[in-house]
Protein backbone atom coordinates (compact mmCIF):
# COMPACT_ATOMS: atom_id res chain seq x y z
CA UNK A 1 0.00 0.00 0.00
CA UNK A 2 2.71 2.04 0.97
CA UNK A 3 5.35 0.97 -1.81
CA UNK A 4 2.21 2.06 -4.40
CA UNK A 5 1.38 5.44 -2.60
CA UNK A 6 5.27 5.96 -3.07
CA UNK A 7 5.19 5.02 -6.75
CA UNK A 8 2.34 7.29 -7.44
CA UNK A 9 3.98 10.35 -6.00
CA UNK A 10 6.80 9.62 -7.98
CA UNK A 11 4.65 9.64 -10.97
CA UNK A 12 3.05 12.62 -10.28
CA UNK A 13 6.04 14.28 -9.61
CA UNK A 14 7.87 13.43 -12.52
CA UNK A 15 5.01 14.39 -14.53
CA UNK A 16 4.75 17.86 -12.99
CA UNK A 17 8.92 17.43 -14.25
CA UNK A 18 8.00 17.03 -17.26
CA UNK A 19 5.34 19.40 -18.29
CA UNK A 20 7.30 22.23 -16.63
CA UNK A 21 10.50 21.15 -18.62
CA UNK A 22 8.19 21.23 -21.37
CA UNK A 23 7.00 24.60 -20.54
CA UNK A 24 10.11 25.98 -20.24
CA UNK A 25 11.55 25.35 -23.76
CA UNK A 26 8.49 26.41 -25.28
CA UNK A 27 9.36 30.05 -23.43
CA UNK A 28 12.75 29.90 -24.73
CA UNK A 29 11.12 28.89 -28.22
CA UNK A 30 8.89 31.52 -28.37
CA UNK A 31 11.62 34.36 -26.87
CA UNK A 32 14.49 33.05 -29.91
CA UNK A 33 11.36 33.22 -32.54
CA UNK A 34 10.88 36.68 -30.99
CA UNK A 35 14.76 37.73 -31.16
CA UNK A 36 14.42 35.94 -34.64
CA UNK A 37 11.44 38.19 -35.86
CA UNK A 38 12.68 40.77 -34.65
CA UNK A 39 15.99 40.65 -36.57
CA UNK A 40 14.15 39.98 -39.84
CA UNK A 41 12.05 43.04 -39.09
CA UNK A 42 14.88 45.69 -38.91
CA UNK A 43 16.26 43.92 -41.96
CA UNK A 44 12.71 44.08 -43.99
CA UNK A 45 12.51 48.01 -42.76
CA UNK A 46 16.31 49.04 -43.58
CA UNK A 47 16.88 51.69 -41.02
CA UNK A 48 15.32 52.62 -37.98
CA UNK A 49 14.93 56.52 -37.29
CA UNK A 50 16.30 56.37 -33.73
CA UNK A 51 15.64 60.06 -33.28
CA UNK A 52 11.96 59.34 -33.15
CA UNK A 53 11.74 55.30 -31.88
CA UNK A 54 12.97 54.98 -28.95
CA UNK A 55 14.76 51.72 -27.70
CA UNK A 56 11.64 51.05 -25.41
CA UNK A 57 9.99 51.17 -28.08
CA UNK A 58 11.54 48.97 -31.01
CA UNK A 59 9.63 45.69 -30.09
CA UNK A 60 6.84 47.44 -30.50
CA UNK A 61 7.49 48.92 -33.82
CA UNK A 62 8.48 45.44 -34.70
CA UNK A 63 5.05 44.29 -34.31
CA UNK A 64 3.58 46.84 -36.53
CA UNK A 65 6.40 46.31 -38.74
CA UNK A 66 5.02 42.33 -39.11
CA UNK A 67 1.70 43.03 -40.45
CA UNK A 68 3.11 45.49 -43.07
CA UNK A 69 2.26 43.96 -46.55
CA UNK A 70 4.78 46.12 -48.29
CA UNK A 71 7.05 44.54 -46.65
CA UNK A 72 6.87 41.02 -45.10
CA UNK A 73 3.25 39.92 -46.54
CA UNK A 74 -0.39 39.94 -44.89
CA UNK A 75 -0.66 36.83 -43.66
CA UNK A 76 0.58 35.79 -40.01
CA UNK A 77 2.23 32.93 -39.32
CA UNK A 78 1.08 31.25 -35.56
CA UNK A 79 4.19 32.85 -34.16
CA UNK A 80 3.44 36.13 -35.25
CA UNK A 81 0.00 35.73 -34.39
CA UNK A 82 0.93 34.60 -30.49
CA UNK A 83 3.29 38.10 -30.06
CA UNK A 84 1.16 40.22 -31.84
CA UNK A 85 -1.96 38.88 -29.60
CA UNK A 86 0.43 39.68 -26.28
CA UNK A 87 0.85 43.32 -27.32
CA UNK A 88 -2.72 43.77 -27.85
CA UNK A 89 -3.28 42.10 -24.16
CA UNK A 90 -0.93 44.42 -22.82
CA UNK A 91 -2.70 47.23 -24.33
CA UNK A 92 0.26 48.55 -26.31
CA UNK A 93 -1.90 48.60 -29.69
CA UNK A 94 -1.77 52.54 -29.38
CA UNK A 95 1.74 52.91 -28.95
CA UNK A 96 2.10 50.55 -31.92
CA UNK A 97 -0.24 53.04 -34.28
CA UNK A 98 1.65 55.94 -33.07
CA UNK A 99 4.85 54.68 -34.45
CA UNK A 100 3.21 54.65 -37.91
CA UNK A 101 4.82 56.98 -40.04
CA UNK A 102 8.27 55.92 -38.78
CA UNK A 103 7.54 52.45 -39.95
CA UNK A 104 6.23 53.06 -43.24
CA UNK A 105 8.22 56.27 -43.98
CA UNK A 106 4.43 57.72 -45.32
CA UNK A 107 4.70 60.78 -43.54
CA UNK A 108 7.38 63.12 -43.93
CA UNK A 109 7.48 65.53 -41.18
CA UNK A 110 7.96 68.27 -42.84
CA UNK A 111 6.50 67.61 -46.68
CA UNK A 112 3.43 66.79 -46.12
CA UNK A 113 -0.38 68.92 -45.44
CA UNK A 114 -2.59 68.03 -42.85
CA UNK A 115 -5.61 66.14 -45.05
CA UNK A 116 -2.96 64.94 -47.22
CA UNK A 117 -1.18 63.44 -44.25
CA UNK A 118 -5.11 62.12 -42.80
CA UNK A 119 -5.62 60.57 -45.86
CA UNK A 120 -2.20 58.90 -45.89
CA UNK A 121 -2.86 57.51 -42.26
CA UNK A 122 -6.17 56.00 -43.03
CA UNK A 123 -4.84 54.56 -45.98
CA UNK A 124 -2.39 52.87 -43.92
CA UNK A 125 -5.41 51.86 -41.79
CA UNK A 126 -7.24 50.23 -44.40
CA UNK A 127 -3.70 48.32 -44.98
CA UNK A 128 -3.44 46.70 -41.17
CA UNK A 129 -7.38 45.96 -41.16
CA UNK A 130 -7.53 44.20 -44.36
CA UNK A 131 -5.31 41.41 -41.84
CA UNK A 132 -8.44 39.33 -40.71
CA UNK A 133 -7.17 39.31 -37.56
CA UNK A 134 -6.99 42.66 -36.92
CA UNK A 135 -10.76 43.37 -38.11
CA UNK A 136 -11.46 41.56 -34.74
CA UNK A 137 -9.50 43.93 -32.82
CA UNK A 138 -10.31 47.31 -33.85
CA UNK A 139 -14.17 48.32 -33.36
CA UNK A 140 -14.66 52.01 -34.07
CA UNK A 141 -14.39 53.72 -31.03
CA UNK A 142 -11.05 52.86 -31.30
CA UNK A 143 -10.29 54.05 -34.63
CA UNK A 144 -11.09 57.53 -33.67
CA UNK A 145 -8.87 57.32 -30.41
CA UNK A 146 -6.11 55.86 -32.44
CA UNK A 147 -6.08 58.38 -34.96
CA UNK A 148 -6.21 61.58 -32.46
CA UNK A 149 -3.00 59.51 -30.37
CA UNK A 150 -1.60 59.85 -34.06
CA UNK A 151 -2.19 63.11 -34.74
CA UNK A 152 -1.11 64.21 -31.15
CA UNK A 153 2.49 61.59 -32.16
CA UNK A 154 2.97 63.99 -35.72
CA UNK A 155 2.61 66.88 -33.99
CA UNK A 156 5.40 66.13 -31.14
CA UNK A 157 7.47 64.66 -33.42
CA UNK A 158 7.61 67.69 -35.67
CA UNK A 159 8.40 69.88 -32.51
CA UNK A 160 11.32 66.92 -31.66
CA UNK A 161 12.80 66.94 -35.75
CA UNK A 162 12.97 70.72 -35.21
CA UNK A 163 14.79 71.25 -32.21
CA UNK A 164 16.86 68.99 -32.82
CA UNK A 165 17.71 70.78 -36.00
CA UNK A 166 17.97 74.13 -34.03
CA UNK A 167 20.68 72.06 -31.68
CA UNK A 168 22.27 70.73 -34.60
CA UNK A 169 22.88 74.15 -36.10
Amino acid sequence: MLWNLVQGLLVVASGYLGVSSYLKEQRKATRATEVELFDHTIDALGYFNDDVVPEMDRSIATYLELLHPLHLGKHLTKAQRYLLGNVIKESHFERVFQRLNVLSGFVHYDMINESQMYASVWDELSRLLNVPFFEEIVVESQKQRLMNNYLDFIESSKKYAAETKLRRS
